[in-house]
């Protein structure tokens, strides 16, 4: 299941969940939620409010995904404020639904979302066997204005130093050294770069962990509360 980002037209969601597909060699039924952007870069904040007046129609197509499949494994990827909308499905989810969602890997995909947050709605997941992964870097100038405005970093903006919040149970991969172009805004890297994608499809096929032992090019790295990786040569 996929749910796209900030600045996105429906037609432009659909080719994105047809090329990560088609990328990661993934060989079950596929599912997109497209909520209304503006599809404009300055619309930000109307997109914002947008992703979050979207949670409640997201929440009904989860349960309707959960109740029509009855899929032993459900992978869900949102990418940047996809993952607001998301965040607020999952965590007002009703038990029942959610006791019956076979979660695979979560992923957040540059995540435009307070950590504080995500860690209320990740405790309620983890106790039915949830596992995230978060992708975030340094020069993602989406997410950078994004953790300017709100004088607090987002939880897929790293800021100078490293993160300063680790959410609880995930596994934060800084992906700033696979794209460093400073006249991009470098907010789709997860789906451009083929090492990102080569640990994409490891971690959905094999679900292997901690991130090293399927991408090599991994490293561990200290931070305050915990660890996050990197790739090497950063």
């Amino acid at each position: 299941m996929f749910v796209h980002g900030y600045n996105s037209s429906f037609d432009n969601a659909i080719r994105r969940v047809g090329q990560l597909a088609y990328d990661l060699g993934f060989d079950g039924p596929v599912f997109a939620f497209s909520w209304p952007s503006r599809e404009r870069l300055l619309s930000y904040v109307g997109d914002r409010d947008s992703a979050h007046l979207s949670a409640d129609a997201l929440r009904e197509f989860i349960e309707t995904v959960v109740a029509e499949t009855k899929a032993k494994r459900i992978h869900i990827i949102a990418h940047s404020m996809g993952n607001v909308a998301l965040n607020e499905a999952l965590f007002t989810l009703e038990p029942e639904t959610l006791a019956k969602l076979n979660l695979g890997e979560m992923v957040l995909a540059s995540p435009d979302l307070d950590p504080d947050l995500f860690q209320r709605t990740y405790r309620r997941l983890q106790r039915r066997g949830a596992k995230a992964t978060i992708y975030a870097a340094s020069n993602d100038w989406a997410l950078w204005s994004s953790s300017w405005l709100r004088d607090r970093p987002q939880l897929g903006y790293i800021p100078p130093g490293g993160p300063k919040r680790l959410v609880d149970g995930t596994e934060l991969i800084d992906i700033t050294g696979v794209n460093a172009d400073v006249l991009s805004l470098n907010h789709d890297i997860y789906a451009n770069s083929p090492a990102v994608i080569g640990d994409l499809r490891r971690l959905l096929k094999e679900s292997q962990r901690p991130p090293e032992l399927r991408t090599p090019e991994l490293i561990k790295v200290p931070a305050a509360g915990g660890v996050y990786w990197r790739y090497k040569g950063l």
